[in-house]
């Protein structure tokens, strides 16, 4: 007898090739593809072009680890602190879509681009494939202010907090919401009677004050919440959220006293 199978997405953001950006094409123009790719260029990386057939291109894959590839230009020397938590907002997003996440192994490690990799090998994918030594490893994340362990224990942490919700499993609802400030904000919704985790991700440098109506949505207009991942309490009100965000935070809220 066959068992229950589900069937869903596979998320992940980074792989040993690169950042594939075949699906962000639809919704981002070609203008703003082209800019992604000098963006890249400028942070150190290289773009992979595919054949149009008419003797055009089209961007198709960005060789750059994915940490340096979220690098602002305007402020290069940030503090490891910022950066790691800069970079664990997109994983965090990826983490709290639907589907089951895939992490690249030097995504879970902090590391930054192998340039010279690339011109030992001279192929422009090597810059995510270096091998680093154990005792490499092991003294870096041994230094609790180092990127490395920044990024391994903060990564630690959201995959803690997402295996403790049924709100995350493959099979759970997913409602994405609108909002008009720099913050992604989707729902998850358990099956059965599981629970919710309303997740916001800040993807900007600056903290925003964010308003969700979310009336339309199967919650309670009046909830108490706590953030899985920071233990802050939280407010539900009239079925309206208010809540002031701070640069590159992620609040993954829930129903009452995670």
């Amino acid at each position: 007898m066959l068992g229950h199978r589900i069937s869903t997405f596979l998320n992940f953001l980074s792989s040993h090739d690169g950042i594939g950006v075949g699906g962000a094409r639809g919704i981002l123009t070609e203008v703003e593809m082209d800019r992604m790719a000098e963006r890249v260029e400028r942070s150190g990386g290289a773009v992979s072009h595919k054949d149009n057939g008419d003797g055009t291109q089209s961007v198709y894959e960005l060789n750059i680890n994915f940490l340096d590839a979220l690098e602002d230009p305007a402020n290069p020397d940030a503090d490891e602190a910022f950066v790691a938590r800069r970079f664990l907002t997109s994983q965090a997003i990826m983490l709290a879509l639907r589907g089951v996440p895939a992490i690249y192994i030097h995504s879970l490690l902090g590391s930054r681009g192998w340039s010279e990799g690339v011109e030992q090998i001279g192929m422009p994918r090597a810059i995510n494939r270096e091998k680093i030594s154990r005792a490499t490893l092991e003294t870096e994340m041994g230094d609790q202010g180092s990127l490395r362990s920044h990024v391994f224990r903060g990564y630690h942490d959201l995959l803690s907090r997402r295996n403790s919700h049924p709100a995350f499993s493959p099979e759970a609802d997913q409602h994405v919401i609108p909002s008009n400030e720099p913050v992604f904000a989707l729902l998850r919704v358990a099956t059965g009677s599981g629970g919710f985790v309303l997740c916001l991700h800040n993807v900007s440098a600056t903290a925003c004050a964010v308003r969700l109506e979310l009336t339309d949505l199967p919650l309670r207009e009046t909830i108490d919440l706590t953030d899985l991942i920071g233990g802050e309490r939280f407010i539900l009100e009239g079925g309206t959220l208010s809540q002031r965000i701070e640069p590159y935070q992620t609040l993954w809220l829930t129903e009452g006293n995670k």
